[in-house]
């Protein structure tokens, strides 16, 4: 039998953060190929994210504080006596840097090492460079134009962002089991991206005239409730739930509903929607605005610039018209292009060749 390898993974971990979604995705698919991880995770009290989803799993250590505590903790013990041969980091801009900076030439007598950059450009702060990481991991090619300037070219690497497997459900038994009606058509908004929501609301309304719509917010993120809070008062058709879904809760309302929609305005900086590359599995129609966090998905899934470019897609998938059925396709290749376990063995092919 071919021997499994072993490796340590520092990140967020059961948690509702962006870079939780890599770090799962990534961690996950190893354990599903056989083989030994150890997680390495942010301590209770301070963890990279608004909402812990979930009991962690017994290979999980929580050790560590985010940096920007005023007191960050980092307990250094799980590091030094876990058994791995492959390390890696995943958005370590949010480690306690000095900390770590301490232990990892004990890090580096065991272990290759590996960061995942999820950052949006180039920090000024020095502690981020302090690590002689053997390769550099980011998701495409606007990451590795800043992290050239700073890193030698050849430990630059682009191993795209990782998703779940496509994998289609039932819709009745998915609602009839979250209470949701069985003869209307859901809009499903979650997380912290559903704060910018609103915006689009316009839109649903309008097609409330002609459709039996339902808009459906999930979260627990406080701007989001305050910001639909006012519009379910007084819409009948908006329904909110407040609670964090960890990712089986949150297939089971991909798979009730008729789409989904990420909304939310480019920032400064490089990024990428961690939330559809979670998402885009379930095999539910994903509707996204145009902007810096959609980059990746160009031509790979229904992506609108006003509103009314969404009222367009928002038409075809509520009629399943043929620009809707052609994108799905699309859609449903980028995945299998992408899957979990297709990333995790260019990660260690990676590992294996440094």
């Amino acid at each position: 039998m071919k021997p499994k390898l072993k490796f340590g993974l520092m990140g967020a971990w059961n948690v509702d953060s962006g870079a939780a979604v890599h770090t799962e995705i990534f961690g996950r698919s190893l354990i599903e190929m056989g083989h030994k991880l150890s997680v390495f995770t942010y301590m209770k009290e301070n963890f990279h994210g608004t909402a812990i989803l979930k009991e962690d799993e017994d290979f999980v250590h929580r050790c560590f504080t985010t940096w920007n505590t005023p007191q960050p903790k980092f307990n250094p013990i799980p590091f030094l006596t876990s058994d791995y041969e492959y390390f890696v980091a995943e958005d370590h801009g949010m480690f306690p840097l000095d900390s770590l900076a301490k232990i990892f030439h004990w890090i580096k007598k065991r272990a290759k090492t590996l960061t995942v950059i999820h950052d949006a450009g180039l920090k000024d702060d020095a502690s981020f460079y302090q690590f002689d990481w053997d390769a550099i991991v980011c998701f495409d090619d606007r990451y590795r134009d800043f992290l050239i300037k700073a890193y030698p070219r050849n430990r630059v690497h682009i191993i795209p962002h990782p998703c779940l497997p496509w994998k289609p459900s039932n819709k009745e038994k998915a609602r009839k089991q979250l209470d949701l009606p069985l003869n209307e058509k859901i809009i499903f908004l979650f997380g912290q991206t559903a704060h910018f929501g609103p915006e689009i609301f316009p839109v649903l309304k309008k097609l409330a005239k002609s459709y039996p719509i339902k808009v459906l917010i999930v979260s627990k993120f406080p701007p989001t409730l305050e910001s639909w809070r006012p519009i379910a008062q007084s819409e009948k058709i908006v329904e909110i739930r407040q609670e964090a879904p960890d990712i089986y809760r949150l297939y089971k309302y991909l798979y009730a509903v008729d789409t989904f929609i990420y909304h939310k305005p480019s920032t400064q900086g490089i990024t990428v929607a961690s939330s559809i590359f979670q998402c885009l599995g379930s095999t539910c129609p994903t509707v996204a605005s145009k902007s810096n966090f959609t980059y990746p998905f160009k031509d790979k899934i229904m992506l609108y610039e006003n509103l009314r470019g969404l009222e367009k897609w928002l038409i075809n998938i509520l009629d399943e018209n043929a620009d809707y059925k052609k994108m799905q396709r699309k859609t449903k290749q980028f995945v299998k292009e992408n899957s979990g376990e297709k990333i995790a063995l260019k990660i260690i092919k990676l590992l294996k060749k440094l």
